[in-house]
């Protein structure tokens, strides 16, 4: 087993073995070691500026107490805001169990490179988390949770499909009946524009399947034509909502696949002198901070991305102290009802001119 220099430099310029400086790293109040010789580490550690391993700090005690958090993107982690919530979820349990986590920066040409780079310098921690995040295919998740499952190293898997492994994973799911075109169709509307992500992403793909499954349940024809793709950013949303105008489509309502794809809409309907919700209903999905705060409030699928990191974290945990069988928690969505939606009103009681909000 090769040992780290950085250990090595300190012990020779003590004049220590290498076992004494492992056990203060491990623990600075070992009765192992001399208190004298407690002192001429320490020394030397700030003479020296070395920086902890968490490998040789673990070496002892068989833990590191860190966990690390794998997400297969290069894009800035927080500038998400579902990433930020469940990140803050994780944080508050990792924290009051006295855990650290850390990022792991990789760079690759797809998402299964960057999570085989991030692994080759992950040995020594505890546990992963696993995000699914909007740049993964259906296949790059699968191959990403593979590759954790051949490390034998206790991880939880969130922000992702249920697609049958046995680990452990946190699954948010939206019941039907609260589901926001059902929702939509319940209050009239029966042409619902989606404007969901990106191209062959996951929850892209579930919810087209659930937008049809949601017309065909109510003996209404699906029109395809108002599926399109937001791409999850707010410039993409609005260039396509105002793409889905120009070509004449018809419409009373718009369902987002996130909150932050409705800024872009309501930008779009703004644009082209429509007001929400006279003219058109928006519903998002996330609930993130900012949908309350919109004109008008964002009517919005309520993701609880705070506890969904609370619980992964919380599992997570409880298998690296138990070695128990793998856990899924499955929190489901709620719809959370604002001033962007409204009945669709009788033809009688339409405004005029209008073409793009009405059925």
């Amino acid at each position: 087993m090769n040992e780290p220099s950085d250990i090595k430099e300190v012990a020779q310029n003590l004049g220590l073995s290498k076992t004494s400086v492992y056990l203060y790293l491990n623990d600075p109040d070992t009765r192992r070691v001399s208190e004298k010789t407690k002192h001429k580490i320490a020394r030397a550690i700030h003479k020296l500026n070395y920086r902890i391993n968490v490998n040789a700090q673990s070496l002892a005690r068989r833990e590191s107490r860190v966990i690390a958090i794998l997400i297969p993107l290069e894009k800035p982690y927080f500038r998400n805001v579902r990433l930020n919530e469940m990140l803050s979820g994780i944080q508050s349990v990792l924290f009051s169990r006295d855990y650290k986590f850390i990022f792991i920066p990789a760079r690759g040409t797809g998402s299964s490179e960057i999570i085989k780079e991030q692994l080759k310098t992950s040995r020594g921690y505890d546990g992963f988390i696993l995000f699914g995040t909007q740049a993964c295919r259906t296949e790059d998740m699968k191959a990403n949770i593979e590759q954790l499952l051949n490390t034998g190293t206790p991880f939880v898997v969130m922000n992702m499909p249920d697609f049958g492994y046995q680990i452990n994973q946190i699954i948010d799911r939206t019941p039907t009946p609260q589901g926001a075109i059902q929702y939509l169709l319940s209050i009239g509307h029966q042409r619902i524009l989606l404007m969901a992500g990106r191209y062959r992403a996951p929850d892209t793909e579930r919810a087209i399947r659930e937008y049809r499954a949601c017309y065909e349940a109510n003996e209404l024809t699906c029109d395809e034509t108002l599926i399109r793709h937001g791409g999850y950013e707010t410039p993409l949303a609005k260039s396509e909502m105002l793409a889905a105008l120009d070509d004449g489509l018809s419409f009373s309502a718009v369902y987002c696949l996130s909150d932050t794809i409705a800024m872009g809409v309501y930008e779009a309907l703004r644009e082209r002198e429509l007001a929400i919700p006279d003219d058109v209903s928006v519903i998002g999905r996330d609930d993130a901070f900012f949908a309350q705060l919109l004109d008008p409030p964002l009517t919005t699928l309520r993701v609880p991305m705070f506890e969904i990191g609370e619980r992964g974290a919380e599992i997570l945990l409880e298998d690296i102290k138990r070695k128990g069988p793998p856990r899924k928690v499955v929190i489901e969505d709620d719809l959370i009802l604002r001033g962007s939606t409204r009945v669709y009103p009788d033809p009688s009681k339409r405004k005029g001119g209008v073409q793009k909000g009405t059925d």
